[in-house]
């Protein structure tokens, strides 16, 4: 039998309050980590936490996946999708917002398994926002050597992960180009620097693109 709190709403706000210590804990542990990913028990954050009930996708191993990315290759993410449309279900049920509601989702993970995606979630649209590699691999090499730093005792090995970084995405990059080459996924393409420039506009040429009203 199932047994369900007598009040739920004050046994959600107990959840999210444990949660936020958790997220105050890591960051006394690794205060440079602010300037780099909002985190927060309430915020929105990256498809990959609810993906990662699936597949260790998480920071704690992160940096083990970039020294063997074999075994993410080797990976068959069907039922992680397929298990993480649900969960979309589940949260869309939860606010009561019915099935026409449309999802924004972001995670740099997704661009090696578009094929996965575009079988999971027919009629998505997917965007590529290109940015300079000169500025995101560096951003995302600050972001794990925090995971690193959260997990891991001992110095971190900055040019190894450096490497493995620029190595994994590179990889990513290319199973990106075959993907939307081999599949019929409506997509669009924007550079990061534009984007920024004038976002408003960018996301009304999107909408556009795709046959949407504004």
């Amino acid at each position: 039998l199932m047994e369900y709190p007598e009040d739920p709403v004050r046994d959600r706000r107990e959840r999210v309050r444990s949660m936020q210590a958790q997220i105050d804990l890591i960051k006394r542990i690794v205060p440079q980590i602010d300037g780099i990913h909002d985190i927060g028990a309430t915020e929105p954050e990256e498809c990959f936490l609810a993906m990662s009930m699936d597949v260790p996708m998480l920071p704690s191993t992160f940096n083990l996946l970039f020294k063997k990315p074999q075994i993410i290759w080797d990976w068959d993410l069907t039922t992680m999708y397929k298990n993480y449309y649900e969960v979309l279900q589940l949260l869309s049920s939860q606010q009561g917002t019915g099935d026409d509601k449309r999802w924004v989702l972001k995670s740099p993970a997704h661009l090696g398994f578009i094929d996965y995606i575009a079988k999971a979630f027919p009629g998505c649209k997917i965007i590529w926002t290109h940015r300079d590699p000169c500025q995101s691999i560096p951003s995302l090499c600050s972001l794990f050597r925090v995971f690193v730093e959260m997990f891991y005792a001992g110095n971190v090995k900055l040019d190894e992960v450096g490497k493995n970084c620029s190595k994994f995405w590179e990889a990513m990059l290319e199973r990106a180009d075959k993907s939307f080459a081999a599949t019929d996924v409506q997509s669009e393409h924007v550079r990061y620097e534009e984007f920024i420039k004038d976002p408003v506009g960018m996301v009304k040429g999107l909408y556009r693109g795709f046959g949407w009203e504004v």
